[in-house]
């Protein structure tokens, strides 16, 4: 059952009278405004109605409840099946948070304890320990006497609080799937109402119809991050909670002309949910679009050159055990990457790891399991790996020993989804870090799908029945279950695939949809073109004046690309590069070098260029981390991911000893012989 707390209370005090109530004396009772009692009826309404009995309102009788004796007692038990559940003191402050996320005015302590089944203390403790945290989120938890306690914050902090734990708590797979059916557990009802879960299957089919004009593609995990964050500002809409005039104001963002087409998306939510959005929520969903594109572009290997080292730690680990050489396994390497990137940021947010796989992987995977734990251990030292994602970290290596041996050929997966894109891209990111080893190639209808030519896949994976031959197809939940992770396991191991005679650069690790012979063409046109353009645009550029800090020599840097028309407004992209160097260090590891990097609709054409200090500054005086020479790398926002490849491609050099004697030699046409030839290479090998 699904409903709030003064609903419940409310049942329960129909319930137990013998006649009919008045709004005002059921007000009384609770001690709660009657036009609180007023809006809480529909819902009171809708769920008494599930279970036969009727809602009857009469002028001058007051309200009660009129159904059969059994009808009357299913109902309490039910209600009764709620105070059943027991929770701990983390379930019990999250529950309270929820409360006091979805009330738009003060509850009572005693309302909370009654709710909880909790002492007046013990709420109160629960209380103390929610007031300094939801302070990181600067949102205040106050308490007035005689009143209750609120949460005070603007608007836009507390939708931002309601999505940080809805993401604490929820995995992404648990919000967007083609069930309607919620959990009967209290606090993940709680968690569906604040997230829009009642929402978001049309937040989604409104999405889809955008994405669709939308030159930016996002990523999957930034079309989820968008997805919630919409649908936690529609279901606040409609309960009259919106941002007060000028309240975006506080949120720093660079607007840019690419969001112009944001419009379109406000007009499609306006019409889909009859909805009128003020200037300030127009406002506020640039916002959400501009962090979303922030958050969740593609990750260049030189976001975290600290990362990019550990993992070729770890894979030299495995080689030396294993007696193999995984060097040349772009997939490998970029795959780790990206999917450990966003575990470091799950793991450093406080959110648990899950892995249905993980004893099948133990069991399977055996040795190659404690080689990763005891080499991630070794090179990842100050922070704790949970065995659930030491799990997916081993099936990247099991594919990549299983590809080097051709023991186990790539499995070519089209997808079918019953619902929007959101489910399916989960879907996709599930299967892909669950078995790396399938590959998706593309995500088409049902009616697509049975008229696909087989010799177009492997295997077809869905999440509904299909019109087509059994054993042609495997199908599955969006959540991936344990069965249906067995059903695929033996699928892999099992099965012996006969290559088929794919044409030739069909498949790509990152462009799922299946091409056009054309545009496979002006793909590799771009790549080319990005390519030649870095290494011709190259240069090397002395700074010969003293500087006493990085933002000083920055500036310069910025100033110089201003004059070579890669940018304008300098000053904004120099605090671009100060901010992601205040998030973590730029420097490359062991050495005078560093990376600095951005991009920005401030910036108009991709740029590499290399500086050199003639007096050098210490980026870290304690620890005597001196800076030398950096490469500067500027994109545009907006940028095609071919060229990203490349600009990863460049970072990932930067680990290679031949590169960093180079660049600290500072020989220009050296530097440019070596970046054609190892470019030459990604472009052949791709």
């Amino acid at each position: 059952m699904n409903i709030s707390i003064r609903t419940r209370q409310i049942i329960e005090i129909l319930l137990h009278a013998d006649q009919g109530l008045t709004i005002s004396e059921i007000a009384n009772h609770l001690e709660v405004s009657p036009r609180t009692v007023h809006r809480e009826l529909t819902s009171v309404e809708e769920t008494v109605t599930v279970y036969h009995i009727e809602l009857i309102r009469k002028s001058g009788l007051g309200i009660k409840l009129s159904g059969d004796q059994e009808s009357m007692h299913a109902l309490e038990e039910a209600l009764s099946s709620l105070s059943k559940i027991e929770f701990t003191s983390e379930d019990r402050q999250l529950l309270i948070l929820c409360m006091l996320l979805a009330a738009d005015e003060p509850i009572k302590l005693f309302a909370i304890a009654h709710e909880l089944k909790a002492a007046v203390s013990t709420i109160t403790n629960d209380l103390n320990t929610l007031e300094k945290w939801v302070r990181k989120w600067r949102v205040a938890l106050v308490r007035k006497r005689g009143l209750g306690v609120i949460l005070s914050a603007p608007e836009t902090q507390l939708r931002e609080l309601i999505r940080q734990v809805v993401k604490l708590r929820l995995d992404p797979t648990e919000l967007i799937t083609s069930s309607k059916q919620l959990s009967g557990h209290p606090i993940y009802e709680r968690l569906f109402q604040l997230a829009g879960k009642s929402v978001m299957s049309d937040v989604e089919s409104v999405l889809w119809l955008w994405e669709e004009q939308w030159e930016s593609q996002l990523s999957e995990d930034g079309y989820t991050d968008l997805l919630l964050r919409l649908s936690i500002g529609i279901s606040r809409i409609r309960a009259a909670r919106l941002i007060q005039p000028g309240e975006w104001r506080r949120l720093k963002y660079e607007e840019s002309e690419s969001e112009a087409g944001v419009e379109r998306l406000t007009e499609l939510l306006s019409e889909h949910f009859e909805l009128s959005f003020t200037a300030d929520e127009k406002k506020y969903i640039y916002y959400i679009i501009h962090h979303v594109r922030e958050e969740h572009v593609l990750a260049l290997l030189g976001d975290d050159l600290s990362l990019t080292q550990a993992i070729a730690q770890i894979t030299m680990h495995v080689e030396k055990k294993f007696q193999v050489d995984l060097r040349e396994d772009r997939s490998l390497r970029d795959g780790l990457f990206h999917h450990m990137k966003l575990t470091l940021h799950q793991l450093n947010a406080g959110q648990t790891i899950r892995n249905p796989l993980l004893e099948h992987i133990m069991k399977d995977y055996e040795e190659l399991f404690e080689t990763v734990r005891d080499a991630a251990q070794a090179y990842l030292p100050n922070l704790h790996i949970p065995d659930e994602e030491i799990g997916y970290i081993v099936t990247h290596y099991g594919a990549a020993l299983e590809r080097l041996k051709h023991l186990q050929p790539d499995v070519h997966a089209i997808l079918v989804c019953s619902t929007g894109i959101g489910s399916s891209k989960l879907l996709q990111v599930r299967l892909q870090k669950e078995f790396p080893q399938i590959r998706i190639i593309d995500r088409v209808s049902w009616y697509e799908a049975s008229r696909l030519s087989s010799d177009r896949y492997d295997i077809i994976i869905s999440t509904i029945d299909l019109p087509i031959n059994p054993a042609a197809y495997l199908k599955v939940t969006p959540l991936i279950t344990q069965e249906d992770a067995d059903r695929l396991l033996a699928f892999i191991r099992d099965t012996a695939i006969v290559k088929k005679p794919y044409p030739v650069d069909m498949y790509s690790d990152d462009d799922i949809r299946s091409k056009p012979d054309l545009d496979q063409l002006l793909s590799k046109k771009i790549t080319l073109d990005h390519i030649i353009w870095i290494i011709e645009q190259f240069e090397i550029v002395e700074l010969r004046e003293e500087y006493n800090d990085l933002s000083s020599i920055l500036e310069v840097a910025c100033v110089h690309e201003q004059h070579k028309e890669v940018l304008t407004e300098a000053d904004l992209v120099k605090h671009r590069l100060l901010d992601r160097e205040k998030n973590g260090s730029q420097m490359i590891p062991d050495t005078t070098l560093a990376l600095f990097h951005t991009r920005s609709s401030a910036i108009h054409t991709s740029s590499l260029t290399l500086f050199k200090l003639n007096n050098p500054i210490f980026m870290d005086k304690q620890r005597k981390i001196l800076l030398e020479h950096f490469l500067l790398m500027l994109a545009p926002q907006s940028l095609p991911w071919e060229a990203l490849e490349v600009l990863s491609e460049i970072s990932a050099l930067l680990l290679e000893e031949e590169m960093i004697e180079l660049l600290g030699r500072g020989d220009e046409q050296d530097i440019r012989q070596y970046l054609t030839k190892k470019l030459h290479e990604f472009f052949n090998t791709k």
